[in-house]
């Protein structure tokens, strides 16, 4: 595992790379990355998939005592999720104003049902895009 930063610089430079805009997933360790590049003026939107969902700066810890994330971002708890609670995933998406779509799997909801969160990031997408 690398370091948070080395993470987002990475993820920056991805997005240096595209000539649009971008909408970043992110699942577990990739929830605080994704929020960190968030500022990118690439990033169109963020989904987080079975995730915490931290602001800026925020480590999880913090997330359960302070912080109101950005709303608008799409979020897919894996509802069966052994790893992180579904019901403190809800209570954080519910203080971000945030869509959600619950799925019958566990922590790794892509690898189990990979369709369903296809489906939900280009609806985020499309969502996103018309704002």
């Amino acid at each position: 595992m690398t370091l948070l930063k080395d993470d987002v610089t990475a993820t920056r430079t991805a997005l240096d790379a595209q000539d649009g805009p971008a909408i970043l997933a992110g699942h577990s360790w990739g929830d605080a990355v994704i929020t960190e590049a968030d500022n990118h003026p690439n990033v169109a939107g963020l989904v987080y998939i079975a995730a915490f969902q931290p602001d800026n700066d925020e480590s999880a810890l913090q997330w359960f005592q302070t912080a109101q994330p950005a709303p608008g971002n799409g979020v897919l708890p894996g509802v069966e999720d052994k790893s992180i609670n579904p019901e403190i995933q809800r209570n954080v998406y519910k203080r971000s104003n945030t869509m959600v779509t619950e799925i019958e799997a566990s922590h790794v909801v892509y690898v189990s049902q990979p369709e369903k969160v296809a489906t939900f990031i280009a609806k985020a997408t499309r969502e996103l895009s018309a704002e």
